[in-house]
């Protein structure tokens, strides 16, 4: 399955349309995560119509400046079941068609604030308990390092979020991570 995360940092811009537009062009994925759409799920599934004919969308509502998840896929490649939303995720299962693999698929937008980091890593766990047995794919912007080699400018040091982090990441076995960055 060919999977397209994006930090968007809004998708209302004709510049982003058309960015995302030839991405999906040449990359031909068969989901795409979105992260920061800054828009209303009305606005989100609209421009999901117009860069990526015949596609579905699942978001959640921006509630802040920075916010606003989303998932777009193309369901002539993949059925898409059980949207499960929380305030920092959205998680639906999924079946690549014409095949046997079945799984879910998770995109999450990490909170900022300290103080929301304990509740985001708990609604890890959570979801981590539901998909137990089954594939699982996970991304977007965790707003958190497991170690200082993930790192990039600030202070270097780890806080205790971090280490819970890394211990959260550890009990749900991953088989592989990757750290993207975004196109700008």
């Amino acid at each position: 399955m060919k999977l397209l995360p994006w930090n968007i940092r809004g998708c209302s811009a004709p510049s982003k349309k058309r960015l995302l537009k030839k991405k999906i062009r040449e990359e031909k994925p068969l989901v795409i995560f979105i992260q920061e759409t800054k828009c209303s799920e009305e606005s989100f599934k609209s421009i999901a119509s117009k860069i990526w004919k015949n596609c579905e969308a699942s978001t959640i509502d921006a509630s802040s400046p920075a916010g606003g998840i989303g998932i777009i896929w193309n369901p002539l490649g993949l059925s898409i079941t059980n949207f499960m939303a929380t305030k920092f995720s959205i998680s639906v299962e999924f079946h690549i068609l014409g095949t046997n693999s079945k799984g879910f698929l998770t995109n999450v937008y990490g909170p900022f604030k300290l103080a929301s980091k304990q509740l985001f890593l708990r609604s890890l766990q959570n979801m981590s308990n539901l998909v137990r047995q089954r594939h699982w794919i996970i991304g977007g912007i965790f707003n958190l390092i497991r170690n200082l080699q993930e790192k990039k400018g600030g202070i270097r040091t780890l806080n205790p979020t971090n280490n819970d982090f890394q211990n959260v990441t550890h009990g749900l076995t991953l088989s592989s991570t990757l750290s993207v960055h975004p196109a700008r």
